[in-house]
């Protein structure tokens, strides 16, 4: 597998199957009751981790941030279709699932750039009611990174022709 080396430059993503990827998740408290978003996604080396670990960052009056580090986006062929309806969007996103441990408590589990990946729409059981789909606006150096994998691998679907009706 390939995979983004220390102090790569995102111009140097070409061939990159899989990168390391962190979440900047921001809990804030608005009526009383706290809520979650995802602020921010982060590439580079320095988010690897062997598995899904949270640091909290600021612990302020109502709103605390947190970086989530371990997690990685990987390029699957099977998924390229969904890769460039991505990339067509206005903003292209990346979807984030979780779990909410308690209010305003995401808990993460899979960062993807495939909306049918996020919502498993290719496996047997789709998600279950306690697994959420957040998605967050997809950093510039990601895009481009996921714009050259669509440009190598993607291919249109050609139009079926209109059967000849026979009299």
């Amino acid at each position: 597998m390939n995979s983004l080396q220390e102090g790569a430059k995102p111009a140097s993503y070409h061939g990159v199957t899989s990168i390391p990827v962190g979440l900047m998740m921001a809990s804030e408290q608005v009526d009383g009751q706290w809520r979650s978003r995802v602020d921010g996604i982060l590439s580079g080396a320095r988010f690897e981790a062997a598995q899904p670990q949270q640091e909290l960052v600021r612990d302020g009056e109502g709103l605390r941030l947190y970086l989530w580090k371990g997690f990685r986006l990987h390029l699957r062929k099977r998924y390229v279709d969904d890769y460039a309806l991505n990339i067509r969007n206005d903003p292209p996103a990346v979807f984030v699932v979780g779990r909410y441990a308690a209010p305003g408590e995401f808990q993460p589990f899979l960062v993807t750039l495939s909306m049918d990946e996020a919502q498993k729409l290719d496996a047997p059981e789709l998600r279950d009611s306690h697994e959420h789909v957040v998605q967050a606006p997809m950093p510039p150096e990601i895009y481009r990174w996921l714009e050259e994998f669509v440009l190598d691998h993607y291919e249109p679907r050609k139009p079926k022709g209109k059967r000849r009706r026979e009299e």
